[in-house]
């Protein structure tokens, strides 16, 4: 109540010339849908996507959600056939966008269902395309690649996941580049570790694939910069009290 009355008095102020809203320029040149059906079918997305995160999120759901998931793998496939697409901010308000964050929720809803093997088709389906969610797509290799190695055991497979992902991912973050190097070197550490014979007085790592460390450089690591406060402590009242100077 105490909102819509100080709305209500804001347009009065607005109407009685008190408040003036300041100009603005607009440089949209074109419309965000080009038609009615265009826009049912963002405004399904939507729907659909406010109802995948209500489930994931009290851990509900059922026959009825996993329908949806399919539903929206679909959906997705078609919007990527039709070859739309959009850049920067008003790529959000396209319907393979918001199709794209569907399937990533559907992702984390089969996740938490056991379907591994569900979840990384999804993710393969994600990664096959450029057009919609690009700056999601180090998450998709993070969670594809987690998939692939902890939950399903196919390693191979993830390290060649990994080494596309590090040579053909130009735009990858350098924290996201950096997790998946780190796993594709401890998947060969622990390979070499378990698996290995003994040839004459040394021992020689029998590996499942041609993949070698050296395929996985680490990016470079900046440290951050170093801050040193100094500080003292009093008891005043039992209470203990800091005295801190300058940090150095």
């Amino acid at each position: 109540m105490h909102l819509s009355l100080c709305s209500s008095y804001k347009m009065l102020q607005v109407k009685i010339g008190q408040v003036v809203f300041s100009d603005y320029d607009v440089y949209v040149t074109e419309p965000l849908f080009s038609s009615p059906e265009q826009f049912s079918r963002f405004y399904a997305a939507s729907k659909d996507l406010r109802a995948l995160v209500a489930a994931v999120e009290a851990r509900e759901g059922g026959d009825e959600i996993l329908a949806l998931v399919r539903r929206t793998r679909d959906a997705f496939q078609h919007e990527i056939a039709g070859g739309c697409s959009a850049r920067g901010f008003m790529e959000k308000m396209t319907t393979g966008w918001v199709l794209a964050k569907t399937v990533t929720g559907g992702v984390e809803y089969l996740e938490k269902r056991g379907d591994y093997g569900g979840a990384v088709e999804l993710l393969e389906l994600l990664l096959s395309q450029s057009q919609f969610g690009r700056s999601l797509r180090g998450h998709w290799l993070e969670r594809l690649s987690l998939n692939l190695d902890f939950h399903l055991g196919e390693k191979q497979k993830c390290l060649e996941v990994i080494k596309r992902a590090l040579v053909e991912e130009t735009d990858l973050h350098p924290a996201r580049r950096l997790s998946l190097t780190q796993r594709a070197l401890k998947i060969l550490q622990t390979n070499s570790r378990h698996k290995s014979r003994k040839v004459g007085k040394h021992r020689s790592p029998i590996l499942w694939c041609h993949f070698s460390p050296f395929d996985f450089p680490q990016p470079e690591i900046i440290p951050a910069k170093e801050v040193v406060v100094e500080a003292q402590r009093y008891n005043i009242d039992s209470r203990p009290l800091y005295a801190v100077s300058k940090p150095r």
